[in-house]
């Protein structure tokens, strides 16, 4: 079991972070403290970076020998299609609306995501071998 965590540890997270998405974005926005609201764009841009972070990182883990461009194009797909689901959710939720400009917010975050998960991989390329 341990094994099977180790070895599918980004999945994991990306799967149990679309899940806390979903459980926050469940959440009427008036149950939300007032110190704790924050611009609304700027909380989507950085839930969805780090969505889509995990997804590339996810991805990787299960396709390893991917080219990172096909790796980018997919996670992009489906952290996006995943942030429009959850502002259709948001739009039968009371106390919450659903907006465009959110689903926007949330495809920038997605891409911001994916420049970092670039970044790591390029980092870990240069690295030489540990013998």
């Amino acid at each position: 079991m341990l094994q099977f965590i180790k070895k599918h540890k980004f999945t994991i997270a990306f799967l149990s972070f679309t899940l806390l998405i979903w459980i926050l974005s469940s959440i009427p926005r008036y149950h939300i403290p007032e110190g704790l609201r924050i611009n609304d764009k700027v909380i989507h841009i950085f839930e969805f970076a780090l969505l889509g972070l995990l997804g590339s990182l996810a991805y990787n883990e299960i396709w390893k020998n991917e080219k990172y461009c096909i790796n980018a194009v997919t996670t992009f797909i489906v952290c996006s299609a995943y942030g429009g689901v959850d502002e259709l959710h948001q739009y039968f939720i009371i106390g919450r609306n659903s907006s465009f400009g959110d689903f926007i917010a949330d495809s920038i975050g997605v891409l911001i995501g994916l420049g970092i998960a670039y970044f790591i991989r390029s980092k870990k390329k240069d690295q030489p071998d540990a013998p």
